[in-house]
């Protein structure tokens, strides 16, 4: 299926569950965010490329 969008993963940093796929700019630019650590994956302006990056743990600089 070309549109569907991978499962986010665990947060690689520390473990939690509690993390969400969120977006500014007017849903142009998407992030995964962990809300038990914070930490933050890459912005990109592509949800499915957002979840690949966090599920590899690609960290946000």
């Amino acid at each position: 299926m070309k549109n569907k969008i991978s499962e986010i993963q665990p947060c690689p940093f520390c473990g939690s569950e509690n993390i969400t796929l969120e977006s500014h700019s007017y849903r142009t630019w998407f992030y995964i965010q962990c809300h038990s650590c914070g930490e933050k994956g890459p912005e990109v302006n592509d949800k499915q490329t957002a979840i690949t990056a966090w599920n590899k743990g690609v960290a946000h600089e």
